[in-house]
Parts: C-alpha cells; sequence; structure tokens
C-alpha cells in the first residue's frame, strides 16, 4: 500500500464523510487541515481551513476563497500562504500518525510556498489522508503522479470497497494488524 491516499470524485459523494467516519473509529494523533464552508445568515459565501492540531486556532472569518460578485470563488493565496503553510509545518513538528488534507484543489493555484509545504509533508514519513479535486493543474497533477501517492475514485458505487483500504490506511498508521474494519456508514444514514 503507497503511504499517501487521496480521495477523488464528483461533489457530494461522500468523500469527507469516508473520512471523518474512518477518523472517527481511530484514536490518534491527526495533524493537516479540513476545508469547511463559511455561513453568512445560512448562505456559504467562501471557505476557511481549520487545524486538526489543538494548539492551532484557526479563525472562520479568515477565509481561503471567497464567492464573487458573478458567484464564482475568488481564492485568497495570502492565507494558504499564512495558515495553511504553518498548520502544516506545525503538524510535521508534532510528529502525527497522520497528516489530513481535506481538501487540495485549485484555489492554492497562486500559493506556491503552500504547495511546496504540500510536497514536504508528502515526503515526510508520516502518511497522508487526503481529497484532491477531480481537475487538472500543475500543483494538483504534480501530487498525483507521486510514486508515493495513490488516488482513490470514490463513486456511490464503490464506496464501502474504498472504505475498507481506508481502514487498512488507518490501522498502518496506528500499527494495529487486525483485520478488522469499522463498519461503512453511508452519508445518507449518517446523522
Amino acid at each position: 500500500m503507497k503511504k499517501n491516499i487521496f480521495l477523488t470524485g464528483q461533489k457530494q459523494v461522500g468523500k469527507s464523510t469516508l473520512i471523518n467516519g474512518a477518523l472517527s473509529q481511530n484514536a490518534f494523533a491527526v495533524g493537516g487541515f479540513k476545508t469547511l464552508p463559511h455561513l453568512t445568515h445560512g448562505e456559504r459565501d467562501g471557505f476557511f481551513i481549520r487545524s486538526m492540531l489543538p494548539d492551532i486556532v484557526t479563525s472562520e472569518n479568515i477565509l481561503i476563497s471567497r464567492k464573487n460578485s458573478h458567484g464564482g470563488w475568488e481564492a485568497i493565496p495570502a492565507t494558504f500562504e499564512q495558515v495553511g503553510v504553518k498548520i502544516l509545518e506545525e503538524s510535521l513538528k508534532a510528529c502525527p500518525q497522520l497528516i489530513l488534507m481535506d481538501e487540495l484543489g485549485f484555489l492554492e493555484n497562486q500559493a506556491l510556498n503552500f504547495q511546496r509545504t504540500v510536497m514536504k509533508c508528502l515526503d515526510s514519513p508520516v502518511p497522508i489522508l487526503g481529497v484532491i479535486k477531480p481537475v487538472h493543474t500543475p500543483f494538483l497533477d504534480s501530487v498525483r503522479s507521486r510514486e508515493d501517492v495513490e488516488v482513490l475514485e470514490i463513486t456511490i458505487e464503490n464506496r464501502e470497497e474504498k472504505y475498507k483500504i481506508l481502514g487498512d490506511l488507518l490501522r498502518m498508521c496506528q500499527g494495529d494488524g487486525s483485520g478488522d474494519t469499522p463498519e461503512f456508514v453511508s452519508p445518507e444514514s449518517s446523522p
């Protein structure tokens, strides 16, 4: 099994749900970040990153992207360069059993220091579990083309099978050789 695993697939297919379910079944140190929606009056108007390390507090008001006047998404590279780089560098220093990158996409196109720090994490001995958008950019293509990266395409039909692979990765992180994989909980049945 390759050390670094990224899930990919269409929107709303359950990629983050698979990761959240797998992580909730295992108690161990996780570094890295999650990308979460920013809401104003119940409307999604941007995205921010939240650190998985308890020592790094991130604000949902420091956005990595915001909705522009045309309804598209405008990247904020400075947030990746400052907050994103800090999260990943501190994650490497903390020596967690796993670094989460949920998710890598096209918003990082101009954040070159963040891109270099992602590669540094991929080069480290710490396994990476992430989500990567199914779009082609030089950065995302360079992540996908690495020999130590396995990209799993998630579909509604194959989620249960891919969830077992995630269980194998997490057991590897814990050094647990048991064959037990937590039961898959589909996005439709999760609370």
